[in-house]
């Protein structure tokens, strides 16, 4: 069996070092509370990749995407050193706690399935209000 490099994954979006590093947490979590199950990485970014992206939390930028216009000119920076590659960075709904994804989501596991509870909402401070305001004109529906 050949193993994965590097170049085979290339094409594959990348995570924002925040995201990465969110993710990596709840993959962590997720083997304390559950021992005997095997949870791979890649399983756990994959599957919060799709819950974070379908409620707001990230955003996919980059390719032919481009760069939302409410964005900072960080991203598009980054953008240029990826070569166009796609990333997910922190999207209109990312909390502005200090906690981050952790404060919205508590992941669960129903046997071998991982179950997002989203049961809180990111608070609502005054930094995040006015980030709502300015993005309101360019956010997605």
């Amino acid at each position: 069996m050949k193993k994965s490099s590097r170049s085979d994954c290339s094409s594959a979006p990348r995570l924002h070092p925040l995201i990465a590093a969110e993710f990596a947490q709840f993959a962590r979590q997720l083997r304390d509370r559950h021992p005997q199950a095997v949870l791979r990485n890649g399983r756990v970014f994959s599957e919060a990749t799709a819950a974070f992206a379908e409620r707001g939390y990230i955003e996919l930028i980059g390719g032919k995407r481009g760069v939302p216009r409410w964005m900072p000119n960080l991203h598009e920076k980054r953008l240029r050193r990826l070569k166009g590659q796609e990333v997910w960075v922190p999207g209109f709904r990312y909390p502005d706690s200090p906690i981050g994804l952790s404060g919205v989501c508590d992941p669960r596991m129903d046997g071998e399935e991982i179950i997002w509870n989203f049961s809180r909402e990111p608070s609502q401070s005054p930094l995040s209000l006015d980030r709502q305001r300015l993005k309101w004109p360019y956010a997605h529906a």
